[in-house]
């Protein structure tokens, strides 16, 4: 339990302590780095270490906002909202780098759209809405995980820094919802029309 053995330090060897920990998993994170190292103190001990498997299933379309999740290591698939199986964005975190690939049917992963992010997953915690999306491990995954009430103490006590937090995951989250935009764009086009489609 690190919130019990951080309290019984003294404040000059617990800030040493976390500051030194923090450097690992929260400094690999863009969006930590922006913030206040008191924040960072703040939200070090509510931050959950989660692995997920290949092919597991991190929330369906649909379901209760509990959370917000952090990419550490590994990728993760945005499941078409057409039909729930087809990942259209891919998710990754490798070493330093965070980035989305956009999945296009038929085409070399290796030619698609990508763009940095923030490495967040789980948008709609902020907006108090459900899950937009179903999310599946493509590898194996690590991840920080927080929970809301932990997260709605947190910007309370630091509103400056709740500000930036909420500026970059809804960022990513416009970013998200473009590749949503663009997905079902591209899926109307790709319909067959005319005699094709009585026939499809």
């Amino acid at each position: 339990d690190e919130q019990s053995i951080l309290t019984d330090l003294n404040p000059t060897l617990h800030g040493e302590l976390v500051t030194h920990i923090l450097q690992r998993p929260l400094g690999r994170l863009p969006l930590f780095k922006r913030l206040s190292i008191d924040f960072q103190i703040a939200a070090f001990p509510l931050l959950k270490p989660l692995t997920i498997a290949p092919d597991e299933v991190m929330f369906k379309k649909g379901s209760a906002s509990k959370d917000l999740l952090f990419l550490l290591e590994g990728e993760i698939d945005i499941l078409s909202a057409f039909d729930g199986v087809s990942p259209v964005c891919r998710m990754r975190a490798l070493n330093d780098v965070r980035e989305a690939v956009m999945l296009t049917e038929g085409t070399d992963e290796g030619s698609n759209k990508r763009w940095s992010v923030a490495g967040c997953f789980g948008h709609s915690v902020l907006l108090g809405t459900r899950r937009p999306a179903t999310y599946v491990a493509h590898s194996q995954a690590d991840l920080l995980c927080i929970a809301k009430a932990d997260l709605l103490k947190l910007f309370a006590a630091d509103p400056v820094s709740s500000r930036r937090v909420c500026r970059m995951v809804l960022k990513d989250h416009d970013q998200q919802q473009i590749i949503r935009k663009l997905t079902i764009t591209w899926r109307i086009r790709s319909m067959p029309q005319g005699e094709q489609r009585a026939a499809w």
